[in-house]
């Protein structure tokens, strides 16, 4: 039933799934591939917070749920192969599935930066 409500996509090494300042639109699970959350400083050094792998979720949760602008970037370092969904969507499984309510909290909970 949930896989339905998630689009597969593919990103290029290098490629943005979310860029510092955008709103983070989407949530993904991460079928193949790995990525990294970063942010870059005032001498343009990266700063490397998260590397997300195969099987674990993939976006920043605090611009997805407030929607608001993000503090961070999120590229692919290979390609790619994710599942993503929209906030409107993840809304509707967390009044209808507790299950996923509670997976959620304790993704939300282990995932702060």
């Amino acid at each position: 039933m949930l896989t339905i409500h998630f689009k597969p996509r593919k990103l290029r090494k290098r490629q943005y799934f979310l860029q510092g300042g955008d709103v983070c639109k989407f949530i993904a699970f991460i079928v193949k591939g790995s990525a990294k959350t970063f942010t870059v400083d005032e001498k343009g050094h990266e700063n490397i917070l998260r590397l997300s792998i195969e099987n674990w979720w993939l976006t920043d949760f605090e611009s997805f749920y407030k929607l608001i602008p993000s503090r961070f970037h999120i590229e692919a370092l290979e390609k790619l192969e994710i599942l993503q969904t929209t906030n409107a969507e993840i809304e509707e499984f967390l009044k209808h599935i507790p299950a996923f309510s509670a997976m959620s909290d304790i993704i939300s909970q282990n995932s702060t930066l």
